[in-house]
């Protein structure tokens, strides 16, 4: 996310029902046109999101098109940049322990980046 949207920010842990996965960031108007370029396979949405600290949120994430429950598995890079944002983010245990559990793709990625925790 950082790479290309370096204005995006956590704002809180929130929870979004009846969906698989979502991500609250906040983007500047110039990074969240990069990133709709960067997400070709995806349509953004708005969707709304609980938090214990702003109560319901407006955010906007992005849905894959054409899903198809068997062919998707997140790359290496992408499941490993999730689950250092849990920890950084102070997720419970439970949910980072099935971020882990997830089946990756093997994709590492070309090599030119590494993820840290940023502090």
């Amino acid at each position: 996310m950082f790479i290309n949207c370096p204005s995006a920010q956590f704002k809180c842990i929130g929870e979004l029902k009846n969906f698989r996965l979502a991500f609250a960031e906040y983007l500047s108007k110039v990074h969240q046109e990069a990133l709709d370029r960067q997400e070709v396979n995806y349509n953004p949405i708005i969707v709304p999101v609980e938090t214990e600290l702003f109560g319901k949120l407006d955010c906007r994430t992005y849905q894959i098109l054409g899903y198809k429950e068997d062919n998707h598995m997140p790359s290496y890079v992408y499941k490993a940049v999730c689950v250092h944002g849990a920890i950084e983010h102070g997720l419970p245990p439970s949910y980072i322990e099935k971020w882990k559990a997830i089946a990756d793709n093997g994709y590492k990625g070309c090599g030119c980046f590494r993820i840290e925790r940023r502090m």
